[in-house]
């Protein structure tokens, strides 16, 4: 195993544990999360309005050239994102770090930048070519040259807003990219297909979108942090030895998390499927990927949470948030799952309404989003503790490996290899995160306090089975399969409330419940 470059080390004799609670603070910035997921929805709504009126041999092109940009995009700025988040938030809590916050700030765009600038020129001069020659979707090269422009706009973007989560404020990356963004897209998609038309109308919808969004990012930074202070550290600019030892392992263990999440659909291509059916395989892998989304909502507030508590050397506290929010996720992920296992095909309609092949393919892509929600926040916690060197080894350990499960499986099965190939990658990484946050940090979800959901979902599952086998006949129709995704919600809830909410989840998320139980005690 390789070293632990981690910027803190534990001291021989760690300070007292930190008594404030910041239960509230995870759950305020979920809530703010959750309204930006809603936000999110216009993403599906901008690939259904696109496959009605571009196609899905359009979609499919423009697809395939999305996710390698995707790829790209965690190349550039995922790991400078992260960092920022974590030194920004440690400085926050030091009157006297302005100084080194800002020389964090200036590293992060210039570098960030720099990488950009320097993946555009190697897009352009041979580097695009190479990848690409293999593949036979025509215009896909031209079409990715110009996408990777935007790329500049959204580092931008990234970047400044990850800076507004250092001051624990989490409702601009619900804003800007849960709902602005989606939005944006979909209205100049609109716009451009009768401008323009053909793949040439989204690409230029979804340049202009970045740039829209990247010109209210540099707006907001001025709101939050000083533009005379950040200028004066470009100036002075030296690099910032912590924030490069995290951020570039970090945006290499990243670009191979993205590339392990789409590889699938970057290999479908590479084997020359048709591109209807690669957008077909990729709105079901969306679909069933929203599912983790109530993962992301929750593990972004409690990043910074997990760096101010690693800086007071506790990780008890660490194990009892992991727990308490890996409960929350898992009883919003759980019933979700439920509803996309019984619809996936009713959904998939709603993109490609001329599919009408397997869908079993939807149903192994199930497992990933499940294993995030249940034990994913492994992850989040070796970035926020500094620990970026061995995510590295995770993601480029299971990246070969699930390069070789495609190469192999797609061939012989299709879709379906594909989607296996992803399993199988996921929860080699699920169990790599979980022995390292307990081996390196001491850290561990609390049984007693993650058990209910998982046998409350153990009757849904159960009568999932019955219908997709037949049973009664109810799954034969779109009402009969909605009928029993809501009896199966009903279900996973009536035996979660059955065991009782945890004291903790009570005062947390419905404090006024406490406050009326406190006046209504006899004095």
């Amino acid at each position: 195993m390789p070293p632990d470059n981690s910027p803190d080390q534990a001291p021989q004799n760690p300070p007292a544990r930190a008594t404030e609670d910041h239960g509230r603070t995870i759950a305020k910035g979920a809530v703010v999360n959750g309204l930006g997921l809603l936000g999110k929805a216009l993403i599906p709504v901008f690939f259904i309005v696109g496959a009605r009126i571009y196609g899905t041999a359009v979609m499919g092109l423009f697809y395939l050239s999305y996710t390698m940009i995707i790829v790209a995009e965690s190349l550039v700025s995922s790991g400078f994102n992260s960092g920022t988040i974590m030194f920004v938030s440690r400085a926050m809590a030091r009157s006297d770090r302005d100084e080194a916050m800002y020389r964090v700030l200036a590293n992060s765009f210039v570098l960030s930048l720099g990488i950009t600038f320097l993946l555009i020129f190697l897009s352009h001069v041979g580097g695009a070519q190479f990848v690409l020659r293999r593949y036979p979707q025509e215009g896909l090269l031209l079409v990715v040259q110009w996408m990777v422009l935007a790329l500049p706009f959204l580092v931008t973007s990234t970047v400044t807003v990850a800076a507004t989560k250092g001051h624990l404020t989490m409702k601009w990356d619900a804003l800007l990219f849960g709902f602005a963004r989606p939005f944006s897209l979909t209205l100049f998609a609109v716009l451009f297909y009768f401008l323009v038309g053909g793949i040439w109308g989204i690409v230029l919808a979804y340049l202009l979108t970045e740039v829209l969004i990247c010109a209210f990012a540099l707006v907001l930074f001025g709101r939050y942090f000083s533009w005379r202070h950040l200028l004066r550290a470009l100036v002075r600019f030296r690099l910032d030895s912590p924030l490069i030892r995290f951020a570039i392992p970090q945006s290499l263990n990243t670009t191979f998390n993205t590339f392990i999440t789409n590889v699938d659909v970057i290999m479908l291509g590479y084997f020359g499927l048709a591109e209807p059916l690669i957008f077909a395989y990729g709105m079901g892998a969306q679909i069933v990927r929203n599912v983790r989304q109530v993962k992301l909502v929750l593990s972004e507030p409690l990043g910074p949470v997990v760096a101010r508590l690693h800086g007071h050397h506790d990780p008890a506290a660490i194990s009892e948030y992991f727990s308490m929010v890996a409960r929350w996720i898992t009883t919003v992920g759980y019933p979700i799952a439920l509803a996309v296992a019984l619809l996936r095909l009713d959904l998939l309609h709603l993109f490609d309404a001329a599919y009408d092949d397997s869908t079993a393919f939807m149903l192994l892509l199930l497992v990933p989003p499940l294993l995030s929600v249940s034990f994913g926040l492994a992850g989040n916690i070796l970035v926020m503790t500094g620990h970026s060197m061995w995510n590295l080894l995770n993601s480029t350990t299971v990246a070969a490996v699930n390069v070789v499960l495609n190469y192999l499986l797609i061939p012989r099965l299709g879709l379906l290899g594909a989607a296996l190939a992803t399993v199988i990658a996921s929860a080699t990484m699920s169990l790599m995160q979980l022995i390292e946050v307990r081996k390196l940090l001491g850290v561990a979800p609390i049984p007693s306090q993650i058990y209910k959901p998982y046998v409350a979902i153990a009757a849904p599952v159960l009568m999932v089975i019955a219908v997709e086998s037949g049973l009664f006949g109810v799954g034969a129709t779109l009402l009969g399969r909605i009928l029993a995704a809501v009896v199966g919600i009903l279900l996973f809830f009536g035996i979660l409330w059955a065991q009782k909410i945890e004291p903790r989840d009570m005062e947390i998320l419905f404090p006024f419940l406490k406050k009326r139980r406190s006046t209504d005690a006899p004095q």
